[in-house]
């Protein structure tokens, strides 16, 4: 009984949840971002593991919390509700990581935390070890390397950023000039800013897609030739919001590490990498898409299969950690779930799969028109089902910019819908 209350104090029913407030903002905001930080801290402290281990279920319990517990009872913030749920399971594995990562996290190059061999571990090393500016410039350096530890998902210049399987995007931008880098960044967050405006504008203008209700993407009263066309070009225009989305929004955050904190521009490649020209699935899966939660997905299963199975546990483990927090996030929001969406993930490893003994027995990797042809039934094809249980639930209703900041809300719809009103009487 007591391990029943307890769970529900942690993950309570729908029914039970707080509503978020501005009385009670700091549970399930502030409080997650501390424990983040703090254990970020930690992990670049040398000799901390003991007292991580003892940490550890006071920080779980933390995000836990603050997750489950509270909810946005606005029907129109259900997207939002989701998006707390995706972010607290990935900080629920990124708590778990740090944790375990008996060492810490380093840098490349570093041979324990902080210390890199012929460098100077700090500017002032003439300095007492225990003066006040030695002892303020080391609990500095402390707090910006935990900054920088929390802010890089893919692990770009740490140690669980290394390794065969990590794809890092080349950068079409000047990364030897600062100014230019930035001025292009500015470019593609302008572009991609509008590009997601567009076309979660235009999403919404389908009926019932846009309200916290939702409604199917496979409209009955088409005949099925256009039913089909029809969802499949609302998956597409959901896939293309959600690349232009990320993009400009990384392209923010690029212009505050590099602009404004000063970091070197090798440190934001590109999030995509030409995902929409993918030849194979493994591609799509391991280059083209994002990987900002790629280390989330090895702890949430991918490392633990691969202790039993090998590469194939985890290529496994890797898509169901993907479709726990998907399903979770679907949870979280309120609306109770839909397998299907992670039905459409735990489908992967079985293309990635069939392209394995294609190579086998072949010869030849997948690829060429027939490999784009191939990567599209399995990512936009079984996509429209994933694509179906999040704007069922009423995942369309949500966004990243604000109406006032719409351009294409303000100016272009007023504009173009008169006109096509008319063509269409």
């Amino acid at each position: 009984m007591y391990a029943g209350a307890l769970v529900t104090y942690f993950i309570p029913p729908p029914e039970e949840r707080i509503p978020i407030s501005w009385n009670n903002l700091a549970a399930p905001f502030v409080l997650p971002l501390v424990h983040y930080f703090f254990i970020s801290y930690l992990t670049r402290r040398h000799g901390t593991y003991l007292l991580r281990l003892a940490y550890l279920p006071i920080g779980l319990g933390v995000v836990l919390r603050a997750t489950f517990a509270y909810t946005f009872t606005d029907p129109n913030l259900f997207s939002y509700n989701c998006g707390r749920g995706l972010i607290g399971i990935a900080l629920f594995a990124r708590t778990i990581e740090f944790t375990l990562a008996r060492d810490g996290r380093k840098k490349i190059g570093e041979t324990t935390v902080g210390v890199t061999p012929g460098v100077q571990k700090f500017a002032h090393d003439t300095k007492a070890p225990w003066s006040l500016e030695s002892v303020s410039r080391s609990l500095w350096r402390g707090l910006s390397d935990s900054f920088e530890l929390l802010c890089n998902l893919r692990g770009i210049g740490w140690d669980f950023g290394t390794g065969a399987g990590i794809h890092i995007p080349k950068t079409s931008r000047d990364i030897s000039s600062r100014p230019r880098f930035l001025a292009q960044t500015v470019i593609s967050l302008a572009l991609n800013f509008l590009a997601a405006d567009l076309l979660d504008s235009a999403l919404k203008l389908v009926p019932g897609l846009g309200t916290p209700e939702g409604t199917t993407i496979f409209f009955p009263s088409l005949p099925p030739v256009q039913r089909y066309a029809f969802s499949l070009t609302i998956s597409l225009g959901t896939a293309l919001y959600i690349l232009t989305n990320f993009t400009w929004i990384y392209d923010l955050l690029t212009l505050v590490g590099v602009g404004l904190v000063g970091q070197s521009p090798t440190l934001w490649p590109p999030l995509f990498d030409s995902p929409l020209t993918s030849t194979s699935l493994h591609y799509f899966w391991s280059k083209g898409w994002h990987q900002l939660l790629r280390q989330t997905f090895f702890v949430c299963g991918g490392f633990p299969f691969q202790s039993v199975m090998g590469t194939p546990g985890l290529i496994f483990g890797t898509f169901l950690g993907s479709a726990i927090l998907h399903e979770f996030g679907i949870w979280v929001g309120g609306h109770g779930t839909d397998m299907r969406a992670a039905a459409f993930f735990m489908l992967q490893p079985v293309g990635i799969g069939c392209e394995r003994l294609w190579r086998r027995y072949t010869g030849r990797r997948t690829g060429g028109w027939l490999g784009m042809i191939w990567a599209y039934l399995w990512v936009l094809g079984i996509g429209q089902f994933c694509a179906d249980a999040w704007i069922s639930k009423g995942l369309g209703s949500g966004t990243t910019i604000p109406p006032a900041l719409s351009l294409t809300q303000k100016y272009i719809l007023p504009s173009v819908l008169p006109i096509v009103k008319d063509w269409t009487q």
